[in-house]
């Protein structure tokens, strides 16, 4: 398994430890403008977990909750709102993953104004990297941003 640290810095993030919740996670961060998101600034959070306990739907999406809180406490820039957005991506990693969080990442994000909450996960007994399906309606211009840097970043630990 490679470094996360090593990981998210080779994909041009800035990089921190911190703890989140329960976990101590290593962080990437990204804060990019693109005329194509209609001229809105977006900073993204790669939050990198790794547990032994086994990982059901109630964890990773705790997880994930904390992830989005953090993004939203940590962002830098413009305020949120409709040319200002933050996007969590909550990586957790762990030997024992059920179906039931493999469904609920599959399913997709949770909705929050001005923001992005996207549970992933990361089955170390498999190799294995779920994240959600398909793009949803609200926020469709970022996630194939979003799909590509979780696939990004996946494919290097």
């Amino acid at each position: 398994m490679a470094n996360p640290r090593q990981v998210l810095e080779q994909t041009g993030l800035y990089w921190a430890e911190d703890q989140v919740g329960d976990y101590f996670c290593q962080i990437g961060y990204k804060k990019e403008f693109r005329w194509s998101w209609l001229a809105t600034q977006l900073n993204t959070f790669i939050i990198i977990g790794q547990t032994e306990e086994v990982i059901d739907n109630k964890v990773i999406a705790k997880f994930s909750a904390r992830c989005h809180s953090y993004a939203l406490k940590n962002h830098q820039g413009w305020p949120l709102g409709l040319q200002s957005g933050v996007g969590a991506i909550a990586i957790l990693q762990g030997q024992q993953v059920t179906e039931e969080a493999i469904r609920y990442c599959l399913i997709g994000p949770e909705r929050h104004f001005g923001s992005f909450e996207i549970p992933v996960l990361h089955n170390l007994a498999t190799n294995q990297v779920i994240r959600f399906a398909k793009a949803p309606y609200w926020g469709k211009l970022f996630y194939p941003y979003f799909a590509k840097m979780i696939d990004t970043v996946a494919a290097q630990l």
